[in-house]
């Protein structure tokens, strides 16, 4: 794999330093680099964070996107946030790709018509997966396994953001290249165990090609919950489909996930005319 996630709960520059270093030493070509800040950080800091991060893609040809996670971010200075803009570092609050799953579906239909719903970033996922034919964005849904490091503030090199202390693997002081981290037990085991649920899955189960099994490192099953909202979702894109109501009765994520769907098939057809011509 040539591509890999990386998060850093930032300290100091000199952990950084090794940060980059590892990475030129474990030859990734695309890398995704998130820098996590528990408190705000000055323009100074961001300055030789860039500027370290430049050096590495100057010495070798590696795609680095630069995220910065920060609740205070954009309460900073007003020139931070237009040299993150310059410099195309995206300010985020959370971690990407995550979000709550609710117990049941219960307030689906409140979500559908544009009512306040605590679930609705899990409803938009499920409606676009479904009706653009896509799997659910979340990191529960995602091959992840050998793709991720989380660096904390003491060294500690683990392999989900999400559940740092339980999947703990090494530290950076002896680490050599991040690749090798991947070769401990405790890892091999997680990823042994997922490769046999995934296959079951996918054997057994019609949802397979939204949830990819779901996260290995979780306990509960979410089946049932994947399979009730997969239910009202089709009922959602049949009614729409088949009795074309007005678009005003759904909230703005339905409509604008119905029109790039739309646009999406009419370049598919457009694509495909194309190609017989040819």
């Amino acid at each position: 794999m040539d591509n890999i996630n990386i998060y850093i709960e930032f300290t100091d520059l000199e952990l950084f330093i090794k940060v980059l270093n590892l990475i030129n030493l474990s030859n990734y070509k695309i890398i995704s680099l998130y820098i996590i800040f528990y408190k705000s950080f000055s323009f100074c800091t961001l300055k030789k964070l860039n500027e370290s991060v430049d050096k590495v893609l100057l010495k070798k040809e590696i795609l680095i996107s630069k995220n910065i996670i920060n609740d205070s971010t954009k309460k900073n200075r007003k020139y931070i946030y237009n040299f993150c803009k310059k410099n195309n570092i995206t300010l985020l609050n959370n971690n990407p790709n995550t979000y709550c799953l609710p117990s049941d579906t219960l307030d689906f239909e409140k979500w559908m018509s544009g009512n306040a719903c605590e679930f609705k970033t899990y409803y938009n996922d499920f409606f676009k997966s479904v009706l653009l034919g896509s799997k659910l964005s979340n990191c529960f849904n995602s091959s992840c396994l050998g793709r991720t490091i989380f660096i904390t503030k003491n060294g500690d090199l683990a392999f989900c953001p999400q559940k740092v202390t339980s999947t703990i693997i090494g530290n950076i002081a002896s680490c050599k290249d991040f690749r090798s981290v991947f070769d401990e037990d405790k890892f091999i085991d997680v990823l042994k165990n997922h490769i046999k649920k995934r296959n079951d899955c996918k054997i057994k189960c019609s949802l397979f090609n939204y949830c990819c099994g779901y996260c290995p490192l979780e306990k509960k099953d979410c089946c049932d919950l994947y399979k009730s909202t997969y239910d009202k979702t089709i009922y959602l894109i049949s009614t729409i489909t088949n009795k074309k109501p007005p678009l005003c009765n759904y909230n703005v994520d339905v409509k604008n996930a119905i029109l790039k769907a739309i646009a999406f098939n009419k370049f598919c057809e457009r694509e495909n005319k194309n190609e017989q011509k040819t």
